[in-house]
């Protein structure tokens, strides 16, 4: 199905991604979907410090280009390979992006899907990050953003695009709708 621009709150979410949301410790990244056609979204949650089902050296010594500033993050326990990532976002194939896995694993169309980060502060408290360059990057009204972490870590200077952010209409419309659906009363967003 072809990408609806008409960004709406009323959407559903699946219980699997409930149930991962609810039993996730602070810190916890989830990669989060929504396909716009169908009006569904599903979030998993992935280890910040995983490479394909082992430990990056890179992130964990804060030496990835794609992973800058992420030795403060995470729940208790990922930098020891200990996670509730789910084996198809460990064993995806080479090529295949976060977002993309939870795109096939929920059985959405990447042509009509919306990529996004959500991080479980704790249990009043979320981040959200509407980047994923894999869906965002050729839909129409998007945005591109600047990665502080990623300039700093090229030493770059001036902008420095990185990442492909969903329309706002998009982005705002998911924020309201996982405050209710997973009840977090506050959901800050971060274009970083």
């Amino acid at each position: 199905m072809p990408y609806d621009a008409r960004a709406t709150n009323h959407l559903s979410i699946d219980s699997e991604s409930v149930l991962n949301w609810n039993r996730a410790l602070p810190g916890q990244w989830f990669m989060g979907v929504v396909d716009t056609c169908l009006k569904i979204v599903k979030i998993a949650p992935v280890n910040v410090f995983d490479d394909r089902g082992s430990l990056s050296i890179q992130a964990l010594n804060n030496a990835s280009d794609r992973a800058m500033n992420r030795y403060a993050s995470g729940a208790d326990g990922e930098r020891d390979g200990i996670s509730i990532m789910p084996d198809y976002m460990k064993h995806r194939a080479v090529g295949v992006t976060h977002h993309t896995a939870v795109c096939q694993r929920a059985g959405f169309s990447v042509d009509s899907s919306l990529g996004f980060s959500i991080i479980k502060i704790n249990n009043r408290f979320a981040l959200i990050k509407s980047s994923s360059t894999s869906l965002n990057g050729d839909k129409p009204g998007i945005r591109i953003n600047h990665s502080f972490s990623r300039m700093t870590n090229a030493n770059k200077k001036g902008f420095f695009p990185t990442s492909t952010m969903m329309p706002i209409q998009w982005e705002q419309s998911i924020v309201d709708y996982l405050r209710r659906a997973l009840s977090i009363p506050h959901i800050c967003v971060s274009n970083d």
